[in-house]
């Protein structure tokens, strides 16, 4: 296993690769990542469907849910959250401001159209419906539950939440091998589910997902998606990585080093 300072030279090295991404690539690299981390999102709620023990239903879904961001770490796609540790490779003089800017605006886009197009897929196949309509009443009920966060809830679990996915990208590159990346990524993913953490990629599938159930339901709309989620959930997001774990983890590991 890699250590600490290993681990942060090996990100730099990342980070400087991910810069000199065309933009066409990293904005279809964004698009993958988005699709994945829908695809465990959906899988969560699928398993987590009709538990009725709140803490074991939270449980099943977070022993799925971290499929997606392995699926993304292992081949390589770009997703938003887990790149604000770009500011570490930022810091140590390696990328510029600017390029790290680049790479949060198209993978977060990228991220949005890989998200919804798995939200298209999922609704219009009927995969939705299953257990009877179960799946999308429980879907709707948890959207809503998201869209009613105020800002500043909303803002703090998203801090939390980029501070366990951060985590789970930094553990990663600790080893090479498949058998260690898996549970590096998968035990952080499992605890910010457990938590009740936001995540904005995740909840560009969800919540436009259960506007698409045909099921009534005031609350969901494209404006309550923006404004009363991704907007602080963002921001949170960034905060939680950049500054919780990249900054942090650059002043321990790369400061005097550089």
């Amino acid at each position: 296993m890699k250590s600490p300072l290993e681990i942060a030279q090996k990100y730099v090295a990342a980070g400087e690769a991910k810069a000199k991404l065309p933009l066409t690539k990293l904005l279809l690299l964004g698009i993958l990542a988005g699709a994945f981390i829908a695809l465990g999102a959906f899988g969560s709620s699928v398993a987590s469907c009709n538990v009725a023990c709140a803490a074991a239903s939270r449980m099943m879904s977070a022993l799925v849910f971290p499929i997606g961001l392995t699926m993304v770490v292992v081949t390589g796609a770009e997703l938003f959250t887990g790149n604000c540790l770009l500011i570490i490779p930022v810091l140590a003089g390696r990328m510029k401001f600017t390029s790290m800017l680049r790479n949060w605006l198209f993978s977060y886009i990228g991220n949005f159209i890989g998200s919804l197009i798995i939200v298209l897929l999922i609704c219009f196949s009927r995969s939705c419906m299953m257990y009877g309509g179960l799946l999308a009443d429980g879907m709707v009920a948890l959207a809503l539950s998201k869209v009613k966060l105020g800002f500043a809830e909303a803002f703090l679990r998203a801090i939390l939440c980029n501070i366990m996915v951060c985590a789970a990208v930094w553990m990663s590159f600790a080893t090479d091998d498949l058998a260690g990346k898996v549970p590096a990524i998968f035990l952080p993913i499992a605890l910010f589910v457990l938590g009740g953490f936001e995540h904005c990629v995740a909840n560009m599938y969800f919540i436009p997902a259960s506007g698409l159930f045909n099921i009534p339901a005031d609350g969901l709309s494209w404006s309550a998606l923006f404004l009363k989620n991704l907007l602080p959930v963002t921001l949170g997001n960034i905060a939680g990585g950049s500054i919780f774990i990249g900054v942090l983890f650059w002043f321990l590991n790369l400061r005097k080093a550089e």
